[in-house]
C-alpha cells in the first residue's frame, strides 16, 4: 500500500495560527463535546508557555504539522505544546481518519514532535480521545503503551437569558460584583499578570521566569481570540493581585474555556475563584455562550458547577 501517495503534509508556521484555528474550530460545529483543542489551549500555548519554556515560534512550529489531502485540503494537523516536554495531539473531523494518514501522523510526531528525557533517551505522550479507536490501535501497534491516567475535560452548563430578558438589559457588573476589600478589574497589566501567576504557581523568587511569563502574558493579548473584558483579576485594596481568571469564547461552537487561572496563597479559601468564575459566566452568557470548559478535575472546579463529562487517553512512548 502506497502511504504517501494520498497526503503530504507542510511545517507550520507562525502565520498558520489562524488557519489552524479555523479548522479546529470549523471541524467540531454541532459537537457536544471536543475532540480538538479550543481556542483557549492554542492561544496559550504559543503565546504564553512557549515565552516561558524559551521555545521560540520557529521551534514550536518546527515540531507541528498541517496535513493534507489530495485535493490540498487540510485533511489533519499534529500539534504539541509550548513545553517542549513530548505531548502530542493530533486534530481532525468527526470522522476517524484513514489508516495512511494516521501512520503519517504518527511517523512525523515520533521524529519531530517527541522530546528528550531526563535519561537521554527520546518520549512522545499522545492524547487519544477513545471516539478515535484506530488511533489507540495504531499507537499499541506502533510500541507505545497506554499510560495509567488521563486528561480530563469538565463542563459547565450556561443557561440563558430567563425569558424577557436580554443581553443588553442583563448587567454584567450586577452578576459579576467583587467581595468587599477586593476590586475586580479586566485587562490587567502583564506584570500585574506575571506577579499574580507566580505567586499563585510558587516562582515568585524566579525573576528571569517572571519576566519571561510577563512577556507572554503580553504576547497573549496579540491572540485573535483575546478579549481584555474576559481577561479578569480581583486585586486587594493595595492594588496588589489576588487571583486571575481568564476567559475565552468561541462564537461558532458557542463553547467557552478558562485559562489561565490562579489564586495568590494569602488570598485563598475565601471564594475569590467562584466570584471570577460568576464574573466570567455573566459576560459569557451575554456573548451566547452555552458551555464554559476547563482541562481539570481538581475538587475546586467539581465544587463550582464543573463536571467532568470526557477524557483524554494518554499514549507513551520512550525509546
Amino acid at each position: 500500500m502506497d502511504r504517501t501517495s494520498r497526503y503530504h503534509h507542510q511545517s507550520v508556521t507562525p502565520a498558520d495560527i489562524p488557519l489552524i484555528r479555523s479548522f479546529m474550530s470549523n471541524a467540531q460545529v454541532g459537537a457536544d463535546v471536543p475532540w480538538n483543542w479550543l481556542c483557549d489551549r492554542l492561544s496559550f500555548t504559543f503565546a504564553v508557555s512557549c515565552t516561558m519554556h524559551e521555545t521560540s515560534e520557529d521551534e514550536w512550529a518546527s515540531r507541528a504539522a498541517i496535513f493534507r489531502d489530495e485535493r490540498g485540503d487540510i485533511a489533519s494537523i499534529v500539534l504539541t505544546e509550548g513545553e517542549n516536554r513530548g505531548e502530542c495531539f493530533f486534530m481532525s473531523e468527526p470522522d476517524e481518519l484513514p489508516e495512511p494518514l494516521i501512520r503519517e501522523m504518527f511517523d512525523f510526531a515520533i521524529e519531530h514532535s517527541s522530546s528528550a528525557t531526563d535519561d537521554g533517551r527520546r518520549g512522545l505522550y499522545l492524547r487519544v480521545d477513545p471516539r478515535f479507536p484506530e488511533r489507540a490501535r495504531l499507537a499499541i501497534e506502533l510500541g507505545f503503551t497506554r499510560a495509567g491516567w488521563s486528561e480530563p475535560l469538565a463542563r459547565m452548563a450556561i443557561e440563558p437569558f430567563e425569558h424577557g430578558v436580554t443581553a443588553d438589559s442583563a448587567s454584567v457588573v450586577a452578576c459579576g460584583g467583587a467581595p468587599d476589600g477586593y476590586t475586580l478589574i479586566e485587562a490587567p497589566d502583564p506584570r500585574l499578570k506575571a506577579e499574580c501567576h507566580s505567586r499563585s504557581f510558587g516562582y515568585a523568587d524566579d525573576s528571569e521566569m517572571r519576566s519571561r511569563n510577563e512577556a507572554g502574558f503580553h504576547k497573549l493579548t496579540t491572540m485573535p481570540d483575546y478579549a481584555p473584558f474576559l481577561d479578569l483579576m480581583l486585586i486587594d485594596s493595595n492594588g496588589e493581585p489576588a487571583a486571575m481568571m481568564g476567559f475565552w469564547h468561541d462564537p461558532l461552537l458557542r463553547m467557552a474555556m478558562l485559562e489561565p487561572a490562579g489564586t495568590v496563597p494569602d488570598h485563598r479559601r475565601r471564594g475569590l475563584g467562584s466570584v471570577l468564575i460568576d464574573a466570567g459566566v455573566a459576560r459569557l452568557r451575554r456573548l451566547g455562550a452555552r458551555s464554559l470548559w476547563v482541562g481539570s478535575d481538581q475538587p475546586f472546579y467539581l465544587g463550582s458547577g464543573f463536571t467532568v463529562v470526557h477524557r483524554w487517553d494518554v499514549y507513551e512512548k520512550v525509546w
